[in-house]
């Protein structure tokens, strides 16, 4: 069940929200992120982000294929952009 999940979530991609999908996973393996669960995978179509939502509620996303953003938010639900998961960590434990 969690592969069909998977594949109807790529098969809806376009070429670039592809790409930000890969960006994101290379990420989040390329972290210390991967030391954390997967709540959730999902897209954006209002900010064209694809996103992974980590059991900490970091976000690591990426848009129209660029470089990934870790995000975070603050007690209001704004959302804070840091270059790396290291950044977004040590604003969520502070």
């Amino acid at each position: 069940m969690e592969t069909q999940i998977i594949s109807d979530f790529i098969s809806k991609l376009g070429s670039s929200d592809l790409r930000s999908f890969i960006n994101v996973l290379e990420a989040y393996l390329e972290s210390d992120a991967f030391r954390k669960s997967i709540e959730f995978m999902g897209f954006n179509s209002e900010s064209g982000y694809v996103y992974l939502t980590l059991c900490n509620d970091i976000c690591i996303a990426s848009r129209h294929g660029q470089d990934v953003d870790f995000l975070a938010f603050d007690d209001d639900g704004e959302e804070i952009t840091f270059p790396n998961y290291y950044d977004a960590l040590q604003y969520i434990n502070q």
